[in-house]
């Protein structure tokens, strides 16, 4: 079945293809479809390889049945927001055409309703750089290279956070306040970070 395949696609595909179907812009745009929506832009191969590996192989649902796009560069990814509603976005924040940040702080700027997450990825997350991707509008800062099971666990808890029902409903049906339990708070990991946690 992955004779065919040429990266994860059909032979002569661009990057926007998505194995559900079609090309990942015309795939944002089904509104029928409710699977989550990821765009990874990232000009590395190996890197957008990466996770498309781990959410193919991750246990989640969640993530194993979310149609990832790619992009390699931000003229590309803004073509694809353009299209349609994006749930995640993880923005590498030195690509060809520009800075990722500037695709994150547009989309803040634009105060669309229900913006995307928006994941920074880079090899420098020091305190400058962190506070560059917090301020433009980023949710979190992964470091690189990063173990793919902190990616999967970010982006986990931050869909199932914005998949939660709103206050009032959650009490409603369970008594509880379910939506405070969702303030997740702009955080950077590294291979350090994940290191002292376990």
């Amino acid at each position: 079945m992955t004779d065919d395949l040429v990266d994860g696609r059909p032979p002569g595909r661009p990057l926007g293809y998505l194995p559900g179907g079609g090309r990942g812009d015309d795939a944002v745009a089904d509104s029928h479809d409710r699977s989550i929506r990821i765009l990874h832009v990232d000009d590395d191969e190996l890197n957008r390889a990466l996770v498309r590996t781990a959410l193919a192989r991750s246990p989640e649902p969640l993530l194993h049945t979310a149609r990832l796009i790619e992009a390699a560069d931000l003229a590309h990814a803004r073509a694809i927001l353009a299209a349609g509603p994006v749930d995640v976005v993880l923005l590498d924040m030195w690509l060809p055409d520009g800075s990722g940040l500037a695709l994150a702080a547009e989309r803040k700027d634009a105060g669309a309703g229900g913006p995307p997450i928006f994941v920074a990825l880079t090899g420098h997350a020091g305190p400058q750089q962190r506070g560059a991707a917090l301020a433009a509008g980023c949710t979190a800062v992964l470091s690189k290279p990063y173990p793919v099971a902190s990616l999967c666990d970010l982006l986990i808890a931050h869909l199932r956070c914005r998949r939660a029902p709103p206050a009032g409903l959650a009490e409603h049906q369970s008594g509880s306040t379910s939506h405070s339990q969702c303030a997740i708070t702009p955080n950077t990991i590294t291979p350090k970070t994940i290191a002292s946690n376990n």
